[in-house]
């Protein structure tokens, strides 16, 4: 979406999402990371009240000192007015969505997918009513190096040419300055390259919990398990409840197997969750090439908007709509595209300049779009250049 009125441009809107969501009673539906993470949304930002949680798997239990109903008590629970959070990714969210409409076909009230509500919704609400800013995810930069080199790696990392080195005391900077303007990040990730090839990771994430735990929803990071965490990084992960994501490129490089099953075990024996994901699909981005050199700026635009990536990177102080595009800049020899990067240090504090945050992070910038938008396929949503995952490059 191009800017047309800076810090201005939702101006309004929050007033029928505001009624929308006026004296409901609120139930979010898993409770898991994502449905803990709607909950210290609401918990540290709002006066709301979660009555209860919704799992059925886990119906009898506690989290976070609420009740976990089944859907049938949650149905006896519930009042007419109810506000129902599905804590789930939304491509299987939204059919949980249309399921729950069984249970509140009788009563007034609504559903919302994690897009819905943490992606749009609830920063508009937290910006007009409460003066502050949420933005859903911001994964920071730790390392430009990386233990593999994948052919279509997503942010190109195998080709740079010169590669930066990140230092804890710059991070640290950098992220005292994201939470001196952002209230509340849903899911704040370390990552890279390998973030496990930054020495002085746990000296990173140490900070950033000891100061700023309360404004992040889930604190993670994202590795290929190939480097054996060490004690104190696991104790700091287990201390400040983070968890980790492994991208599991083995069955491709199968000589990697036994080493990533024993990393991964290694986090789960010291109690840290821990999420092995097999099933991700890769597609090629194609950012060495033209593909819609001739397609007019509205069309670009509307392509852009149809993307909507939702990868947004942390790197210098400033946040970068697209990390793939940033790298891929970077890996071309390309000058950054200004209308990808919103620099913090340059915004003051004031309403509209909270709002230029919120709304760069749903799309809005100069252009209505990227420059490198002219050489990709779209992001992992939209994407159906398939490939395989992690193929090692032979030529380099």
């Amino acid at each position: 979406m191009k800017w047309t009125k800076q810090g201005r441009e939702l101006a309004g809107t929050e007033e029928a999402i505001a009624k929308e969501y006026a004296n409901k009673e609120i139930y979010i539906y898993g409770s898991g990371i994502i449905g803990e993470r709607f909950f210290y949304a609401i918990q540290r930002l709002t006066d709301w009240t979660v009555k209860a949680f919704i799992d059925k798997y886990k119906a009898g239990d506690i989290c976070q000192g609420l009740d976990v109903l089944s859907l049938e008590e949650f149905s006896r629970r519930a009042n007419a007015d109810c506000l129902v959070l599905i804590a789930l990714h939304d491509d299987i969210g939204q059919e949980v969505k249309e399921g729950l409409s069984v249970f509140l076909e009788n009563k007034r009230s609504i559903c919302k997918t994690y897009n819905e509500f943490m992606r749009h919704d609830f920063p508009l609400l937290m910006l007009h009513q409460y003066q502050k800013v949420v933005v859903n995810s911001l994964s920071c930069i730790v390392t430009e190096r990386c233990t593999l080199r994948c052919e279509k790696c997503a942010i190109m990392l195998p080709y740079f040419k010169n590669v930066k080195k990140y230092e804890a005391a710059k991070i640290k900077e950098e992220i005292d300055l994201a939470f001196s303007k952002i209230d509340f990040v849903g899911d704040f990730t370390f990552t890279g390259g390998e973030p496990l090839l930054n020495q002085e990771l746990e000296e990173v994430l140490g900070y950033i919990a000891e100061n700023y735990l309360e404004q992040i929803g889930s604190l993670k990071i994202i590795t290929n398990g190939m480097i054996e965490p060490g004690k104190r990084l696991l104790n700091c992960m287990k201390k400040y409840g983070m968890y980790v994501e492994i991208s599991d490129y083995t069955a491709t490089n199968p000589e990697l197997k036994q080493r990533v099953m024993e990393n991964y075990e290694k986090y789960r024996e010291n109690g840290i969750r821990t999420y092995l994901l097999s099933s991700a699909q890769w597609v090629d981005f194609g950012f060495e090439a033209l593909h819609h050199e001739e397609d007019t700026e509205s069309s670009m635009e509307a392509f852009f908007d149809y993307c909507h990536t939702n990868c947004r990177g942390y790197i210098d102080g400033k946040i970068w709509y697209c990390i793939n595009a940033r790298f891929a800049e970077k890996a071309l020899e390309f000058a950054y595209d200004e209308s990808n990067m919103l620099e913090l240090g340059k915004l003051g504090n004031g309403i509209e300049e909270k709002a230029k945050i919120v709304e760069f992070d749903l799309g809005y910038n100069a252009r209505g779009y990227l420059t490198m938008c002219r050489r990709c396929n779209g992001g992992c949503d939209i994407n159906t250049h398939y490939i395989e995952v992690g193929r090692q490059c032979r030529n380099l």
